[in-house]
């Protein structure tokens, strides 16, 4: 029943989120997002968590809850979020048009700083490279590898106490921080180095 309650909400907040008109996500997104959480705390503590395909079907939950929660803020408007985000779509373009990592021109507008730290744009070149990707959306794709790696979370807390559902819990937490929702939707390098 929980698992039932669980799709029904997050296909009513993708409903909601795709009716939103542009930069807006309405409130009824939030509160489903916020039920599928809540769903998938209950799922953690009612469930038999002695078979692994229960463990990484709660996992997938979690992953699917994040990404939305994530995908839907970084794709809220047509441009990126932030101010930084600007600065290395412009690095990353910079590179797609002349082949170099060296910046020709003016480096005000990728910024001295993140020209020193090239391998979150590498990543994301490659991406727009092998996928034919616009670099935005191979841009968001180092925030999804963040989200992804939430998984050595689990594999790290299950090493320490043993147990699967705190194991799940530190995921559940971690996934759904302020900090983690931010590092995923206003991608800068450091959200790939984290």
């Amino acid at each position: 029943i929980i698992s039932i309650f669980y799709w029904c909400f997050i296909s009513l907040a993708l409903i909601s989120y795709f009716q939103s008109p542009i930069y807006h996500r309405s409130p009824l997104f939030f509160v489903c997002i916020s039920i599928c959480i809540a769903l998938i705390g209950v799922l953690i503590v009612y469930s038999n968590l002695s078979r692994q395909i229960n463990v990484f079907n709660i996992y997938i939950k979690i992953t699917l809850v994040s990404l939305i929660l994530s995908a839907s803020a970084f794709f809220v408007s047509s441009y990126p979020i932030g101010s930084d985000p600007w600065a290395h779509l412009e690095y990353i373009n910079n590179f797609l048009q002349f082949s170099s990592l060296t910046v020709s021109g003016n480096t005000q507008k990728v910024g001295e700083y993140y020209i020193n730290y090239p391998v979150s744009h590498l990543f994301a070149i490659a991406i727009s490279l092998i996928t034919t990707l616009s670099t935005r959306v191979s841009l968001y794709m180092i925030g999804i590898t963040l989200i992804l790696s939430t998984i050595f979370t689990y594999l790290f807390v299950k090493e320490i106490s043993n147990d699967s559902n705190i194991a799940l819990f530190s995921l559940l937490l971690l996934s759904f921080a302020d900090c983690h929702i931010h590092w995923t939707d206003q991608v800068i390098p450091m959200s790939f180095g984290l």
